[in-house]
């Protein structure tokens, strides 16, 4: 009877992992990117914003004096409304600081991205910030001119280049020790659960410590949630680009 209702559960979990785990999940890349993607993989550890770091620190330094001064900028982040510019230089810090790479298991989420952040999210906030500073109509200095200048070629450029889709199955062994961040807000201490995606026997592992509650409304995609990989993913692991 015990062996019976073992089976059965087994069973019931398989379907679930192959349902919304055995499945492609997805990460939009600027195309620039894709030729040496597709030949040294996905590393978290590689910058492409190394060289220009320095220079956005000195727009984001701009734009909080600014803000000190009651001249406020302001982005539209669409379903997340008007956004100050301090919270935009936040939310670009820490994007910058971390060494991980972001995938969605949601096919509407990564269309959504791929439309509306050309050439990649950062790249489209620090258009908006120098264009919010233009747009006040503030005393500049040489120097600042000549940077938000600078930094309106360099995003220029970079928006040139169209988005891609990559797909990986979300069984991938490499998102076992992924993060699985959740954003349910304020009332939530911890950002980060266990991840439930990769193998069977892991995604079981997970459920049996964790439930499988917690994680149901992300899978149905009632809730959103991404997962933060934080391991190189070798490019034998892509299924397609598009």
């Amino acid at each position: 009877m015990v062996k019976t209702e073992m089976k059965k559960e087994d069973k019931e979990l398989r379907e679930l992992w192959k349902k919304y785990i055995d499945k492609s999940v997805y990460r939009v890349i600027s195309d620039e990117y894709t030729q040496d993607i597709k030949k040294n993989g996905l590393n978290p550890r590689k910058d492409p914003f190394k060289r220009i770091r320095p220079k956005l620190e000195d727009l984001f330094r701009i734009v909080l004096k600014l803000e000190k001064q009651k001249k406020i900028i302001c982005l539209d982040w669409k379903k997340k409304g008007l956004v100050k510019g301090s919270y935009a230089v936040m939310v670009t810090r820490n994007d910058l600081d971390s060494p991980f790479i972001d995938f969605t298991p949601h096919l509407r989420m990564a269309l959504q991205f791929k439309k509306q952040w050309r050439g990649g999210a950062n790249v489209t906030n620090t258009k908006s910030l120098c264009r919010g500073i233009l747009r006040l109509k503030v005393k500049l200095t040489e120097k600042e001119r000549s940077l938000i200048k600078e930094l309106l070629e360099w995003t220029e450029k970079k928006s040139k280049y169209k988005n891609r889709i990559i797909s990986i199955k979300g069984s991938s062994r490499y998102f076992e020790a992924a993060y699985f961040q959740h954003f349910l807000g304020k009332r939530e201490k911890k950002e980060y659960w266990a991840s439930p995606y990769g193998s069977f026997k892991h995604f079981k592992e997970v459920v049996e410590n964790y439930g499988i509650k917690r994680y149901l409304p992300f899978f149905k995609e009632e809730k959103f949630a991404c997962l933060r990989v934080k391991k190189r993913i070798p490019a034998s692991e892509i299924i397609k680009i598009v």
